[in-house]
């Protein structure tokens, strides 16, 4: 699992202030030797193949130079699994959902397409009489359409919200969800970090030498 605290580390020493930060980088990847420097491209990409990203969409790890079309660039990719929860304030939105007799109204904007959206409900909350139910409408430039309505829930439920929201990826690539939750206990979970597989997060680590 790489560290989310190194992985931002790593992005913020490329895009500090420091004009040397390319050639710091270079020397600590043993990218210099006596007799040449070899050049570098670092990615954080999504299985869609999209960059891991912010949930505006600025990609978290995308350092170095534009590989060229005319040298042999040496291209290594690994799929890594990722510090989910380490992500919940930079790629990603992670709430608990505690709500007994009142509805949780929760409003989320988010760049498309996007990576992961799962609801996990884990159990009714602890008013025995009000039905629980979970419900989301999702706004794009054009339209809102209700993708989620749901009651009468069996506990626990996983409920997987990807296709539904990026089927609403338009030109703006911008949309917002509302959620509404009622006599539930769990959390939801948002991100264009990676891919949830099964409950860990995942992406592709792309790097390019020339």
């Amino acid at each position: 699992t790489l560290s989310c605290v190194k992985i931002m580390s790593l992005a913020g020493l490329y895009n500090s202030s420091d004009p040397d930060s390319y050639s710091k980088i270079q020397d600590q990847l043993g990218l210099s030797t006596s007799y040449r420097k070899y050049d570098y491209n670092i990615s954080l990409i999504r299985f869609d193949g999209s960059p891991s990203s912010y949930m505006n969409g600025t990609p978290i790890l995308q350092i170095g130079k534009i590989p060229p079309s005319n040298v042999d660039v040496e291209k290594v990719e690994r799929i890594i699994s990722l510090d989910m929860y380490g992500f919940g304030n930079i790629g990603s939105t992670y709430e608990f959902i505690d709500s007994p007799s009142t509805k949780k109204l929760d409003n989320i904007n988010l760049t498309v397409p996007i990576g992961a959206a799962r609801i996990y409900i884990e159990k009714r909350n602890s008013n025995a009489t009000e039905t629980p139910f979970a419900s989301a409408n999702v706004t794009n430039e054009t339209s809102t359409v209700n993708i989620l309505n749901k009651t009468y829930l069996t506990f626990p439920a996983i409920i997987d919200l990807t296709e539904d929201l990026n089927k609403y990826d338009d030109s703006d690539h911008q949309i917002s969800a509302d959620l509404q939750f009622k006599n539930i206990f769990g959390y939801y979970y948002f991100s264009n970090v990676g891919d949830l597989v099964g409950d860990q997060l995942a992406a592709n680590i792309v790097v390019q030498v020339w």
